[in-house]
């Protein structure tokens, strides 16, 4: 039985693995994300703290156009604001954008993070976007 189950692993084709395509500019995509990046953090007063903390019913018109019935997460209204302060620089490439927006929010601090947490709280409570766990 063991040496049938052998030979038949042996001959189980390999999994599929999918790779994204690499195009000729994707070095100059991670360059574009660092310098991106590294602007925004030096502005950094830009995207932290967190905008309308007081007032959460200013970015709803923001939030409405994605249609989503999951809650948001600090992390996601992170990506919102840094997007649009992106986009005022002249960045439109989605890719590098959300590249920079995942390196500047990992190596943020507890406490400019915590601010965007407590204002997808606020946002959730507003929307009725209510976690069931």
């Amino acid at each position: 039985m063991c040496i049938l189950l052998l030979r038949f692993l042996r001959r189980a084709p390999p999994p599929k693995v999918f790779l994204l395509p690499i195009s000729r500019d994707t070095p100059k995509m991670n360059s574009r994300a660092i310098d991106l990046a590294t602007q925004i953090q030096v502005q950094r007063t830009s995207v932290f703290p967190a905008p309308q903390q007081n007032n959460p019913a200013i970015i709803l018109p923001l939030l409405t156009q994605r249609g989503s019935r999951r809650p948001y997460q600090g992390f996601h209204l992170f990506c919102i604001n840094f997007t649009i302060r992106a986009q005022s620089l002249g960045e439109e490439n989605i890719f590098v954008i959300r590249k920079a927006a995942n390196h500047l929010w990992n190596f943020s601090t507890r406490d400019e993070k915590l601010g965007y947490s407590i204002l997808a709280k606020q946002v959730n409570e507003l929307l009725g976007l209510n976690r069931s766990m």
